[in-house]
This record gives structure tokens, sequence and C-alpha cells, in this order.
């Protein structure tokens, strides 16, 4: 990508998005790259819907806190004169009169949402109260048991939207159809998104590792078989699919659904060869190595394989760990690990070291959390990444931050030759 971004950046979309919802019943997804202002779009359709009704009352989801607190921030610098409640974290911020909106966790939704907006739904007010929902970076819950509880009768929601970078085209249950769809290609069109160099790496597996993953693959595609003829699956796509098996096999070791923890098991044994490639291992340091030599600092990921919460969390930990210690085994390189094993202020701390380092390398081990203000970085290391062409979309538009449109990122995919590992970079052409 060689357009420079230098020009005023246009944000023009978020009018359209709105005026789109609007058609749609406003009801409906907006599917937009990380940084181009999404929330805006929600905020500002909540102003025009508040402005004829000011009974409206507004509940946002979010899956995070971060999230939750930076909406929390948004929504009082937009409605500086109106009450606006907080559930989650730590926070309870309860209003007998209802405020404009409330800001929960999806868990604390679940737990609140009945008791906080029965007055939309209760028949005995004399008045009727409209209520908007809107769910941001909906991907991660709409196809769980806790969001159905909330969109589920005797809930009924007068106005819907989705927020998410990534989502496939499909009508979620209680939030409608995708109605804009804003990709890379138009953020950097808009001089939203820097140009930035991709570069994808594929490393050939030695001969033992070769023999591993054929071995394991033979066996996944048996039990796979077994999986979907017991539990008539065929229907769904393989994202949804694995995240359905999750739920029906519940965590490993508990022995619940033991044909569907065995196939997880050679899942994640197959996953950690990949994970774990001798050459990617090399590159990967090496790689590391030239960026901070040559005075950048960088974030290297080590993703989760998909709907894997826990043993393949083990891979990517320790593959993280193994490369820290690789490269700051003299002391004179910046090389620390972010994962949820350390506390929220330790974590904290390295993020606030990272941003003020001139160069050195923040190995993510699974994700940052969504809501952080990521420090500004030269580029990524993709060391080990999921099939999702969703959390690819997510992860690099993590990095990418618009600046001064002179810095041009470099991203740098490493994947294993000839196994399903390659798969993460099909797309990139079409979506870069």
């Amino acid at each position: 990508m060689q357009t420079n971004i230098s020009k005023e950046p246009d944000y023009s979309w978020q009018d359209r998005a709105i005026q789109e919802w609007i058609k749609a019943g406003k009801q409906g997804m907006i599917e937009a790259v990380t940084g181009s202002g999404k929330s805006h779009v929600a905020i500002e359709a909540l102003a025009k819907l508040y402005t004829q009704d000011r009974t409206l009352s507004t509940l946002i989801i979010v899956p995070t806190v971060p999230l939750l607190e930076q909406w929390y921030e948004k929504l009082k610098i937009r409605f500086p004169a109106e009450n606006i409640g907080r559930i989650g974290g730590g926070h309870k911020d309860i209003y007998k009169i209802p405020p404009i909106a409330y800001v929960m966790t999806i868990h604390s939704a679940l737990k609140n949402t009945k008791q906080l907006f029965s007055h939309c739904w209760d028949k005995s007010f004399e008045k009727k109260y409209r209520c908007f929902l809107i769910a941001d970076e909906c991907h991660h819950y709409i196809d769980s048991p806790v969001w159905s509880s909330i969109v589920k009768a005797p809930f009924h929601w007068d106005y819907t939207m989705g927020l998410s970078a990534t989502i496939e085209p499909f009508e979620a249950h209680g939030l409608g159809k995708v109605v804009t769809t804003y990709s890379f290609k138009d953020a950097h069109r808009d001089g939203l998104v820097p140009s930035f160099n991709l570069f994808n790496m594929g490393v050939p597996l030695t001969t033992q590792e070769k023999n591993q993953y054929i071995d394991l693959s033979e066996d996944i595609k048996d039990l796979f078989q077994k999986v979907m003829e017991v539990y008539s699956l065929s229907f769904l796509h393989d994202e949804w699919l694995f995240k359905r098996l999750q739920q029906l096999m519940g965590k490993i070791g508990d022995g619940k659904e033991p044909l569907i923890e065995k196939l997880f098991l050679k899942l994640f044994e197959r996953a950690e060869v990949c994970y774990m490639a001798q050459h990617k291992v090399d590159l990967t340091e090496y790689t590391v190595r030239e960026f901070i030599y040559q005075k950048k600092k960088i974030f290297v990921f080590f993703e989760r394989i998909a709907a894997a919460d826990y043993v393949n969390d083990n891979i990517a930990l320790r593959a993280g760990k193994q490369l820290v210690d690789k490269i700051s085994d003299n002391g004179n390189l910046w090389c620390k690990a972010y994962h949820s094993q350390i506390s929220k202020q330790d974590r904290r701390q390295i993020l606030k070291e990272f941003q003020n380092i001139d160069s050195g390398a923040l190995v993510v081990c699974r994700s940052l959390d969504e809501g952080l203000d990521v420090p500004d970085a030269d580029g990524a290391i993709l060391a080990a990444s999921t099939k999702s062409l969703r959390q690819r979309i997510q992860r690099i538009g993590r990095v990418l931050r618009r600046g001064d449109g002179k810095k041009m990122p470099t991203i740098v995919t490493l994947f294993a030759k000839g196994t399903g590992d390659s798969e993460v970079t099909s797309e990139d052409r079409r979506e870069f």
C-alpha cells in the first residue's frame, strides 16, 4: 500500500452509515475497520433519537472493562448535562430516573437489564418508553447464551445497532443485518489508516514436525467425521461450528463430551507443531532482533486458535516466554511479555515502559485488551495466528495508527508451509 495519507482525514462515511441504518428501520450492524470511529456513529445515532424522544433509554453492551470506561468518557463529552450509568468493573451507577444510557459489560447486562429497563416493557406504565440497544464489538458474544437472554422476551428493543470491525454477513439474532461495511481500503482512501508494508513469510517444517503434523491431521479427520455424524452440525460455518462444539464440551477435563474433547486435544496438539516449529522460532527471534537493532519498537503476537480459551493459551504463553528469554538474555535489549497471567498493574506498567522506549519488542500472548490505548509502534510480527480473517483484520488494525502520516508500519506474518497455518494470509490481497 503506497498512498500517502498526509491529507486531512475524511470521516463522512459516519454520516452515510447513520443514514443507511435509519433506512434499515433503525436496526442493523455497522462493520467498520478499527480506528474509523464506529462508536461515534452509535453516539450520533443516539443523539438523533434522543432529540426526538427525551424519554429514550439506551443500553450499551461492551465485552471488556476498558471499553466500558472508554464509552463512558465519550458519552460524558457528548452529553455533559445527562446522567450516564456504568455497571461492571467495580461500578454500579443506578439512577431512580432512567439516564440517557447505561454502559454495561455483557455479564453485567445479563444481571441488571430486566431491573433497569423494566419501564420499557412494563405495561403498567401509562407512557410508552422507547429503548435502544447498542452492542459494541458484538462478534464476541452474539452467538452466546448470555446474549440470547438479553434479546429474548420479555425484552423488546425498539432500535438496535451492532458494532464490529469484522462480522460475517449474516443476520444476528436481535440486531438485524449488516447495513454498512467500511473496509481497510475505504479507510485508507479516506486517510483514516496509514499505508503499511505487509510481508508474509512461509517457513518449512522439519521432517519430524511434518510427519507429526500429517499423523495428527489423519486423526483429526477421522474424529471430526465422527463428531459431525453424532451431533448433526454440518450446517454450521467453521467458526460457529467450533464455538458450538466448545459449548457442548465445556471445559477440558470435565469429561462431559469425551469425543469432542478428544478432537480438541488433537487440534491443540497439531497447533503446537505450528506454534513451536523450529524454523519459525528461529526466524521470529532473528526478525525481532533486526527490528530492534534498527531502533524500532514492535509488537510480537502469539494468538490462540479459534474457540480454544484454555489449553492453547498455554502454548501461546510458552512460545512467547521462550522468545522473551532469548531476546533479553543479555539485558541490552528491551523485550517483555504481556499476557493475562500477570496483574493489571503490571500490564499497565509494561505498556507504559513500551510507550517510552526508543526500541524494543512487546510480546503479546493471546491478545491486547480491546479498548486499551495501544502505544504507537513501528510494526508487528504475527508469529502465531489464527485462521480467522476477523482476528487478522482486528490484529493488524490495532497496530496501525494514523499519527502524522509519515510513518509506514511494517507487518510481518510467519506461517508454517504446507499446513493450515498458511491459510491465515489467504484473503490478504482482497482485504488490503
